[in-house]
């Protein structure tokens, strides 16, 4: 049995999984990298028990992204490159996630690992309690610069700024985190309200906030932030869930 979830957010379960081929996302996409903090370490350590938690985490995400319409471009090896056509989906889908990663079961080693390794957790801004994995998320929108097919996985690929831009919003966010671009909120906005024009940063806020507060999450404004290879600075927002620290 798998669950499906509404546009709201309601999880449904459904008998039957989804059986009819995706078709992949056009024009101006909403880009989603998830990545698992300190991966590497944990496979050194604890490699048997790393095996179940990916295998975990893999099929947490990916039953999730089909809830929400998400096109799973790849698999990075601790992480995924997750592809929607609207904003709202691609929000619902890194709340949800995040929330199942969080409430799942974990073998010890794990959690008692992250829980001594705060190495690569900005720890100033708001050390996790270690329940177990710790995934951080990131969000972009724009249009890509190309996109293909790729001749060994026969999925479609996606190049350009926009993706590079939404890989590095994700390296942003703490374990736990969504890192979210002002291009997205932007067009979250456009979408929420179905209205075509830009509007200010407190407006796109505040609608940010109504569909993420209510949930057990908050938002906080990091301001400009220069990311590794951008040449122009980015408005970043993280979303952290209220229970988890």
């Amino acid at each position: 049995m798998v669950f499906n979830m509404s546009k709201s957010g309601e999880k449904k379960e459904s008998k039957t999984a989804i059986t009819q081929e995706q078709e992949t996302p056009q024009g101006p996409i909403a880009c989603v990298f998830t990545d698992i903090i300190d991966s590497t370490s944990l496979w050194w350590d604890h490699p048997s028990q790393m095996c179940q938690a990916l295998a975990q985490h893999d099929k947490i995400i990916r039953t999730i992204l089909e809830a929400f319409n998400g096109y799973e471009v790849k698999a990075t090896g601790d992480g995924f490159f997750i592809v929607f056509s609207s904003t709202t989906d691609a929000l619902n889908f890194c709340l949800h996630a995040q929330k199942e990663i969080q409430s799942a079961i974990w073998a010890p080693e794990v959690v008692d690992y992250i829980a001594d390794d705060t190495s690569t957790i900005d720890l100033a801004r708001r050390p996790p309690r270690s329940r177990g994995l710790l995934v951080r998320m990131g969000i972009h929108y724009g249009y890509p610069s190309m996109s293909q097919k790729c001749p060994k996985t026969g999925r479609m690929d996606y190049f350009g700024t926009t993706i590079n831009i939404a890989a590095r919003v994700c390296a942003q966010a703490n374990g736990a985190e969504i890192g979210v671009s002002d291009a997205f909120l932007g067009q979250l906005w456009r979408e929420t309200m179905d209205m075509d024009w830009e509007v200010d940063e407190a407006l796109k806020q505040q609608v940010l906030e109504t569909k993420v507060v209510n949930r057990g999450f908050e938002v906080e404004d990091q301001g400009w932030v220069m990311l590794k290879g951008v040449p122009d600075p980015v408005l970043l927002k993280i979303i952290f869930s209220v229970f988890y620290y």
